[in-house]
């Protein structure tokens, strides 16, 4: 892949991951692995690391299902954060997010802070936005989030969250700002979700003239990243990439702009 900006990546993996129209989630594993791995989460993990996602989630089901089973492995915990990352990475996401959203309405449990960036790409992934998981990232307390190194490569999504859900309370000005930085984080080349949200805010904000730039400059990201997804092979058109587009259309029909279909062609 050519080398691209850091904040680039995730937007094109999420539109290459959904090139095509996906085939619906596949069932929860319900043989036995062929390999005859042992049950326990140290092999499954094993087969996890090595993309054997649909062996590992047996695994780690059998694990997560059962109480003190005879031959097991007993750390459930660790079976359900792993079951959960299994499911997504088998593009199950409905699985994968009602074990995900399991652990964070615990705060107890010993896999709760793991759980959040798998939660936030969860969130991200989806538009419209879904409402659980937008609940469950906004249950973390803020501090914690900020305070975690390990969400230190991930603050700036989570701030992005925080911006659309200020604009959705009625807060435009406050989200504007926060969109406004990460705007100038992002440099020359920021994310079509962002254009897309600063775009709504500046409507809001009654400056219909800022708003229609955000939303052409959408539609030329998304053209852009269309435009490398044909040349890496990728069939473009995913459904995120679709709901982004039409949205920003929307808005420039509100803001007196004129609709582009580039990026869809």
């Amino acid at each position: 892949m050519p080398t691209l900006p850091r904040r680039l990546l995730p937007t094109l993996l999420a539109l290459c991951c959904g090139c095509a129209r996906a085939p619906p989630p596949p069932p929860p594993p319900e043989v036995p692995v062929e390999s005859g791995a042992p049950l326990r989460n140290g092999a499954a993990e094993d087969l996890y690391k090595a993309e054997r996602f649909a062996e590992a989630a047996w695994i780690f089901k059998q694990i997560a299902e059962h109480e003190r089973p005879h031959n097991l492995d007993h750390d459930r915990p660790r079976a359900e954060f792993w079951l959960a990352k299994s499911y997504y990475k088998l593009h199950d996401q409905p699985r994968a997010t009602a074990l995900l959203l399991h652990i964070a309405g615990q705060p107890e449990h010993p896999y709760y802070t793991l759980a959040f960036p798998w939660l936030l790409q969860l969130y991200l992934d989806a538009l419209p936005p879904d409402a659980k998981l937008l609940a469950a990232l906004l249950a973390y307390p803020e501090d914690q989030i900020r305070g975690e190194r390990a969400y230190d490569e991930i603050i700036d999504d989570y701030d992005m969250v925080l911006a659309e859900t200020a604009l959705r309370r009625g807060d435009a000005r406050g989200a504007y700002q926060t969109l406004r930085a990460l705007e100038r984080d992002q440099g020359e080349r920021p994310d079509a979700r962002l254009l897309l949200t600063l775009g709504r805010a500046a409507e809001r904000l009654g400056e219909p003239a800022t708003a229609r730039g955000y939303y052409e400059r959408c539609n030329e990201r998304l053209a852009e990243l269309i435009k490398l997804q044909r040349r890496l092979g990728y069939a473009p058109g995913s459904d995120r990439s679709y709901a982004i587009w039409l949205e920003a259309n929307r808005g420039l029909r509100r803001v007196g702009g004129k609709p582009d279909k580039r990026a869809l062609k």
